[in-house]
C-alpha cells in the first residue's frame, strides 16, 4: 500500500469534511467543462506558450488528478459527468446518430443539486440531447442557455448558426459571434463572442441568487471548432514556435495542426480570462471561501499538437485522446496531486461527499475523498468509444499502472497491454511477456462489456413528438440512425429517425433540402409499414409538406427521401407539427 498517499488523503478529508451545515452554508459549485482542450493546453501540464494563469493558479491551489479520463468524444463524457455512471448505460454512446440523447429517467447532478436545495444553471454546450425530454430544463436545470448540437453552427443547431463546410472558409459565417442562442427554450438572438455570453449570463445568474446554493454549470464549447476568437487573442500567438508542437511518437505535423494550435490556444486564453471574470465576481459577493470549482476537459485535442508526448488525441482510447486536465479548488481542501487513476463519473459522487447530495445506488463512479483508499487504490476504470457495441471494439480498461486497449473488434480483435508507469508513452505492448496480467484485463473487460448490454437505457432513445413541450419537432441529420453516407454534408445521408408519437392525429411533415432538387423526380416518405410518396415536376425545389398525415400512437420508424433517375438525397431537415 501507498503509505504516503494515504496519510495524504486522510490529511485531505480531515481538512476538508463538510461540517453539519443549514442550507445557507451549503458551499456553492461551479463546475467547468472546455471542449477538446487536451492535456497540453493548459500552462500547468508544462505547456511554456500557452497563457492560461487563472487555470494554472486554480489548479496549483487544488487538488490536481494526475491521471484523469473520460471518454475520447464529447457526449459519452458529458453523459458521464452528469449521472456518475457509464455513459453506455444512460442511452449516450455516440456523438450523433441517435446515440447521444440522456434517458428521460437517468438523474442528473442538477437534479441532485435542485433537490439539496440548490439553484441550478447551465451555460454552453449540453449535447445530450436536443429534444424533450431530453433538454437541461427537463433534466434539473432551472436556468439554460446553450446551443445545440455538438458545435455551434452544426446542423443540429439553429439554421441561423450553420456553418456550412462546402463553401470556402472565407465565406462561411463566423458563428461564434453573436450567435442566436437556446434560453431556456426560446430562441434568442446575442451579441458579442460566444465564451464571454456564456460567462456574462453565469455571473447573471450568480448575482441572482442572493445568498442561495448555487450550481453553475459552464460548459464552454471552445476551444472546439470552428477556430474563431477576438483578434487580441490571436495576436498573442503570432509567434508561436513551431516545436511546441511536440512530435507525438514519431508523428509529423501538418501546417494545419499549427495553425489550429496558435487558434486553440488564443480561445483558451480567452477563456482563462472569462473564468477569471467569474472569480472577480465571487470576490466581489464575498463568495469566494464558500465556492466550489471543478475544472475538466470532455476529451482529447482534434490535432496533434502539445500533450506533454502522450500518445494520440480527440477520438483514440490511447492517453492523448483521454487523458484531460482536471482538478477541484476549494477553501479546507488539501492541495496537491492525486496520482490515481479517476474518471469523468467520479466527479458527482466527490462533489456529493462535499455538498450532502443525497445520491441513488446506481452510481458507477467513486468518492475520491473517501476514506476507504483500498477500493481506490484496486478499483479499475473502463471508458469505450464507438457508435457499435461489439466486443473489444475501442474499449480500454485501466487498473493500477497496467492499461489494456482493445482497438478493433471482429473474428481477430487487436489489443494491447502497457505498463504506464514505465511506458507513459504506450509504445511497447506487452502481452506476450505479461500474458497472465493480460489475461486478468481482458477478463475485466469482458464482465464489465457483458454488464453494459443488459443495461436497461443501452439503446437508440427515440424523438417525442405531439407532446405541448414541443410542438413542432424540427429534426437535423443528428438524428438520423444507421445512415452509411460519408459525413453529414453528403447528399445521401440516408438512415432513419425513431419517433415516439405521444398524441395520434393529423400532423404536417415539411421536409427542406440543403441541395435544391434541380430536376423531376420522386419524393418518398414512409412511416412504420405505411408509405406515400409525392411527384415532384415543378423543380427546382428546396421544401415539401406532407400534409395531414396520420400518425398512430406509439414508437415509429420514420424514413425519407427524394429519388430520380440520376441520384438519391435525403432532406436537411424534417419538421413534424401536431395541427
Amino acid at each position: 500500500m501507498n503509505y504516503k498517499y494515504l496519510l495524504f488523503i486522510l490529511l485531505m478529508i480531515w481538512g476538508c469534511a463538510p461540517q453539519e451545515t443549514t442550507k445557507n452554508q451549503a458551499p456553492n459549485v461551479i463546475l467547468i467543462l472546455t471542449d477538446d482542450q487536451g492535456y497540453g493546453d493548459v500552462g500547468y501540464h508544462g505547456n511554456s506558450h500557452i497563457i492560461t494563469p487563472t487555470i494554472d493558479s486554480l489548479a496549483s491551489n487544488g487538488l490536481r488528478f494526475t491521471d484523469f479520463y473520460v471518454s475520447p468524444r464529447c457526449a459519452p463524457t458529458r453523459a458521464a459527468l452528469m449521472t456518475g455512471r457509464h455513459a453506455e448505460k444512460t442511452g449516450v454512446f455516440h456523438v450523433t446518430d441517435g446515440g447521444y440523447q440522456l434517458a428521460a429517467n437517468e438523474t442528473t447532478m442538477a437534479e441532485y443539486f435542485k433537490k439539496a436545495g440548490y439553484q441550478t444553471g447551465i451555460f454552453g454546450k449540453w449535447h445530450i440531447g436536443d429534444h424533450y425530454p431530453y433538454l437541461p430544463e427537463d433534466q434539473g436545470f432551472d436556468y439554460s442557455l446553450i446551443h445545440r448540437g455538438g458545435a455551434v453552427g452544426q446542423i443540429a443547431d439553429h439554421p441561423d448558426n450553420y456553418w456550412d463546410m462546402t463553401k470556402p472558409l472565407s465565406e462561411r459565417k463566423q458563428n461564434y459571434f453573436n450567435p442566436t442562442l437556446y434560453r431556456n427554450k426560446e430562441v434568442v438572438k446575442t451579441e458579442g463572442y460566444i465564451a464571454d455570453i456564456f460567462t456574462e449570463h453565469a455571473i447573471q445568474f450568480i448575482e441572482e441568487q442572493q445568498g442561495e446554493p448555487f450550481f453553475v454549470y459552464l460548459p464552454y464549447n471552445t476551444p472546439h471548432d470552428p477556430y474563431q476568437v477576438p483578434q487580441k487573442y490571436l495576436d498573442l500567438y503570432q509567434d508561436l514556435p513551431a516545436e511546441n508542437l511536440d512530435s507525438t511518437n514519431g508523428r509529423s505535423h501538418r501546417l494545419s495542426d499549427y495553425k489550429a494550435a496558435q487558434y486553440v490556444y488564443a480561445m483558451m486564453t480567452n477563456m482563462d480570462d472569462n473564468i477569471k471574470r467569474v472569480l472577480q465576481k465571487l470576490q466581489e459577493l464575498d463568495l469566494q471561501e464558500n465556492t466550489l470549482i471543478a475544472f475538466l476537459s470532455d476529451n482529447g485535442p482534434a490535432q496533434y499538437r502539445y500533450v506533454g508526448n502522450l500518445r494520440g488525441k480527440k477520438g483514440m482510447l490511447y492517453e492523448g485522446g483521454i487523458r484531460v486536465p482536471a482538478f477541484i479548488n476549494y477553501l479546507g481542501m488539501e492541495v496537491g496531486e492525486f496520482e490515481l487513476p479517476a474518471a469523468h463519473y467520479d466527479i458527482l459522487p466527490t462533489l456529493a461527499s462535499l455538498c450532502n447530495l443525497n445520491l441513488e445506488d446506481n452510481i458507477d463512479g467513486l468518492n475520491l475523498l473517501t476514506k476507504d483508499n483500498e477500493e481506490l487504490q484496486n478499483r479499475s476504470i473502463f471508458i469505450r468509444e464507438s457508435n457499435y457495441m461489439q466486443p473489444y471494439q475501442e474499449m480500454m480498461v485501466r487498473k493500477g499502472d497496467y492499461k489494456l486497449v482493445a482497438l478493433e473488434g471482429g473474428q481477430q480483435p487487436v489489443l494491447e497491454l502497457y505498463n504506464l508507469k514505465e511506458d507513459p508513452y504506450e509504445e511497447n505492448d506487452l502481452q506476450e511477456e505479461q500474458p497472465e496480467q493480460f489475461k486478468a484485463l481482458k477478463n475485466e473487460l469482458d464482465l464489465w462489456y457483458d454488464g453494459l448490454l443488459q443495461a436497461e437505457n443501452l439503446k437508440i432513445l427515440p424523438i417525442y413528438v405531439g407532446t405541448e413541450q414541443e410542438n413542432p419537432v424540427r429534426l437535423s441529420r443528428h438524428e438520423v440512425v444507421d445512415s452509411y453516407a460519408n459525413g453529414w454534408f453528403s447528399k445521401n445521408y440516408l438512415g432513419y429517425y425513431l419517433l415516439q408519437v405521444t398524441s395520434p392525429g393529423t400532423y404536417d411533415i415539411k421536409l427542406t433540402f440543403r441541395d435544391t432538387i434541380q430536376s423531376p423526380g420522386k419524393l418518398e416518405m414512409k412511416i412504420g409499414p405505411v408509405g406515400s410518396s409525392v411527384s415532384i415536376e415543378e423543380v427546382p425545389v428546396s421544401s415539401y409538406t406532407f400534409k395531414d398525415v396520420q400518425l398512430k400512437l406509439g414508437e415509429q420508424v420514420f424514413q425519407t427521401w427524394f429519388q430520380n433517375n440520376e441520384e438519391v438525397f435525403s432532406p436537411f431537415y424534417v419538421e413534424i407539427e401536431k395541427r
